[in-house]
């Protein structure tokens, strides 16, 4: 079996210098033609400028495995690479963690160093990008689905208006004065679990979210809260459009989506192969999400921010939209925790004191809808302590 990497394919961005720290987190790496055997479970390695590395490892420890990795011979399953050398485009990249058969086992090694890599990106970023290997054949699929869009989305205003909701996100919306270029369908897909794996549009999503929250429990030690949470979820699935700006008129505004932060607990979006969507990070820096049809993005939501007591970065993200021949159209999973939310005992302590105290999900999104749209964590203002 050859690695994804052609080491001599000369496509790509070739940068011509790099000047800074150079710092891999959670490398996890198995050979091609040994997919079950985990060679690296976590590895770190910081290389800083001006100086030399050097390598007293003993035989077999991997040492030309790290050499190999690091001249791209063979592509890790997942690594979280970070350059100091300012705000570079084409390295300031979201963290990128790989769904795979092994490490989606919990009875595996892989499972943990998996799980605290989302654990990490979450509180580092608010987000994370799952690669998941049962959705990487799936781009005619996809294409058939958002095709099967363009008729939803065709159909008359007053038509698409009607679809209603009593809660807050739910229903239809667009046509907004600050943001043209967006619609959306939010589908209520049920009250539980099993009635949301009805719904022909959650497809793999729900499946990730499941995933990420058993994860982040696992990560933190807390495994006994991962089935309350699961039977308390509640989701939606959101169905999006954004259109093309008018050429023609220089006045339109680009925004396709305003820069807010999810109100739940975790969102999981996909996209067709256009860009757009971006992250903002805590030091204020904008990154792409690069859409394919196996990468989702993980958010954090500011219910999740409150549950971690403050461990969990939500992020503000937004979406731009810069013109081309194509229409974006994303699908994302929203979950809910219904009933009482609260700070686990277990995160709180002398270092990190309640930061939040208990609140129902539903009543902060009223909230928030009362309170008009704003960038800040409306979590801290209606909870906070």
């Amino acid at each position: 079996m050859k690695p994804d990497i052609d080491p001599f394919d000369p496509r790509g961005k070739i940068l011509s210098d790099i000047c800074g720290d150079i710092e891999s987190r959670d490398v996890r790496f198995s050979y091609p033609a040994r997919t079950t055997e985990e060679i690296f479970g976590g590895f770190l390695c910081l290389s800083l400028l001006a100086q030399s590395r050097g390598s007293g490892w003993a035989s077999g420890s991997g040492k030309s495995t790290v050499i190999s990795l690091v001249e791209r011979f063979y592509d890790p399953r997942a690594v979280v690479l970070i350059i100091n050398m300012g705000s570079h485009p084409h390295l300031n990249k979201l963290p990128v963690v790989e769904f795979t058969e092994t490490n989606l086992n919990p009875a595996t090694s892989s499972w943990k160093s998996t799980a605290d890599a989302v654990r990490r990106g979450l509180e580092t970023y608010g987000s994370v990008v799952v690669d998941y290997y049962k959705e990487s054949d799936n781009s005619e699929l996809q294409d058939t689905m958002f095709g099967l869009w363009e008729e939803l989305f065709g159909l008359p205003l007053e038509t698409k208006r009607k679809y209603t909701s009593k809660l807050a996100g739910f229903g239809y919306a667009g046509n907004y004065p600050s943001m043209p270029l967006f619609e959306c369908f939010g589908i209520e897909d049920g009250e539980s679990l099993e009635a949301a794996k009805t719904s022909l549009a959650s497809c793999g999503l729900l499946v990730i979210t499941n995933f990420v929250m058993e994860m982040l429990v696992s990560s933190y030690g807390l495994e006994k809260y991962y089935p309350p949470l699961v039977e308390s979820s509640f989701y939606m699935t959101r169905l999006i459009k954004y259109h093309l700006p008018d050429k023609n008129n220089k006045n339109e505004i680009n925004i396709g989506l305003r820069p807010h932060r999810d109100k739940g607990f975790l969102s999981v979006i996909g996209s067709n192969e256009v860009k757009g969507l971006q992250i903002q990070t805590p030091d204020g820096e904008w990154r792409d999400f690069e859409p394919s049809p196996s990468r989702f993005l993980i958010l954090a939501g500011e219910s999740l921010m409150a549950w971690s007591n403050g461990r969990i970065y939500s992020p503000l993200h937004r979406v731009i939209i810069r013109g081309g021949i194509k229409e974006k159209y994303s699908i994302g999973i929203f979950s809910f925790i219904r009933g009482i939310l609260q700070v686990p005992e277990e995160l709180v302590d002398h270092e990190n004191p309640l930061k939040f105290k208990p609140f129902n999900t539903f009543e902060f999104m009223e909230y928030c809808k009362n309170s008009g749209s704003t960038m800040d964590a409306s979590i801290q203002t209606y909870c906070g302590i």
